[in-house]
């Protein structure tokens, strides 16, 4: 195709086919257009993009669990969606409608990316970034944004208030006298120790991040990572049809324990915390980093209060007997409000959260001290047996923690590149 279009019309499946389209120098470019419908391109579908010295448009909607290569300039002018499975590269992107990855999806933008469209990150994708203009907007759905090039990012990040998202600043060494501070008009301001350089990030002018607590973290790979400290929202926690975020799910929803068995949540407890009247060491959340406690395990950073336990070789150690070096750390600066939710069943046992088997709430603690407390009293009453715990060693302090248990963190540990104090 020299100039010329290549139409879909209506919703259809393209599979199994390479499609070549190529363009030269010409006044109009090439078009490529997707109208009175979605047009997919399945898994097997390779798309070539081969165009020199003007730009080949896209219109319409496309959703894409195949591959997309670029050569030359492309306009969106529509919906892009990449799928899982499904791949984009491209070194010179004017995005002027909506470009969409989801997890499993991979999309390579890091060469100039320009335009007045939206790039979302949805359901925990990850992509990777250079240079792009004022005029662009990230939103972080759900996801992890890395920067190449933050001296060239003029971008506009929106949704930027979750525990699962990130924004890793690849290109910054990170050092943990590093600051970063929220400034008028919504600017994420982050400052170096070393050399008092700072690096300045728009958020959503529109958006509501006064409360937010960003915290600076290694990102393991010579960078700095921007997250979230926040508990209440988006740990996974495993259920029959996949990971759910522990703040949608209700009494009666099936989970799954760490056991495989599909169990009923009886009731959900939640414990609202304010910052400023509460007791760092009892009540501030302990963060463990992804793979802190064994290969995978947990599948990414996970909070938790520092009285929940997990289970780690046979044995539920409570998080703030984890806590050591860069690896599992207590959150110095959590939200001025944040919630906690403890899930209970009908005994104590044992549900994945974020892949990382830990306990289910046991009345050892009273329920008067959560929010909703009236809630649980109208359903069941005040006066139920007293629930038993499991019969498993239960470790609530450091000095408590076995030393088979601590060379086991500190190895892990340094698996991941992070500092560990020595097994003991």
């Amino acid at each position: 195709m020299t100039g010329g279009a290549l139409a879909f019309s209506g919703d259809q499946v393209i599979d199994d086919v390479v499609i070549n389209l190529p363009g030269q120098a010409t006044e109009n470019g090439g078009n490529l257009v997707s109208s009175g419908g979605t047009t997919t391109f399945g898994a097997g579908a390779v798309v070539n993009l081969d165009v020199t010295g003007s730009a080949l448009r896209l219109t319409g909607s496309f959703v894409s669990l195949g591959t997309i290569n670029v050569g030359g300039s492309v306009v969106n002018a529509g919906s892009i969606v990449i799928a899982t499975g499904g791949t984009f590269t491209d070194t010179d992107f004017v995005n002027n409608g909506s470009f969409t990855l989801r997890a499993g999806g991979a999309a390579n933008l890091t060469g100039s990316l320009t335009g007045t469209g939206t790039i979302s990150l949805e359901d925990g994708a990850a992509i990777t970034l250079g240079a792009v203009g004022a005029q662009q907007t990230v939103a972080l759905v759900d996801g992890k944004l890395t920067l190449t090039n933050t001296a060239g990012f003029a971008a506009t990040i929106d949704d930027f208030d979750d525990a699962t998202d990130v924004i890793d600043l690849a290109n910054v060494h990170w050092d943990a006298g590093d600051t970063v501070t929220l400034l008028a008009g919504n600017v994420l301001e982050i400052t170096q120790l070393e050399d008092g350089t700072t690096i300045r990030l728009q958020l959503d002018p529109g958006g509501s991040y006064g409360g937010v607590p960003y915290q600076l973290i290694d990102d393991r790979a010579g960078g700095t990572a921007i997250v979230v400290t926040c508990f209440c929202r988006g740990t996974r926690i495993a259920a029959p049809g996949g990971e759910r975020p522990v703040e949608t799910l209700a009494a009666g929803d099936p989970v799954l324990t760490a056991a495989g068995e599909i169990r009923p949540i009886k009731w959900i407890g939640r414990q609202t915390v304010v910052s400023a009247f509460a007791d760092p060491l009892y009540c501030y959340p302990i963060r463990i980093a992804a793979g802190a406690l064994a290969e995978g395990v947990p599948v990414r950073d996970l909070l938790v209060s520092p009285e929940h336990a997990l289970l780690i070789d046979g044995i539920l150690v409570q998080a703030s007997a984890l806590v050591h070096g860069a690896a599992i750390t207590r959150v110095e600066r959590p939200q001025q409000r944040f919630t906690y939710f403890h899930i209970e069943l009908d005994d104590h046992a044992l549900v994945l959260a974020d892949g990382a088997p830990a306990e289910t709430f046991v009345d050892n603690v009273t329920r008067r001290r959560f929010d909703n407390y009236t809630e649980y009293e109208a359903l069941f009453g005040g006066s139920e047996p007293r629930m038993p715990e499991l019969e498993l060693p239960r470790v609530k302090s450091a000095r408590q923690l076995p030393r088979a248990v601590r060379e086991q963190l500190a190895a892990r540990a340094e698996a991941l590149g992070l500092m560990s104090e020595a097994a003991a």
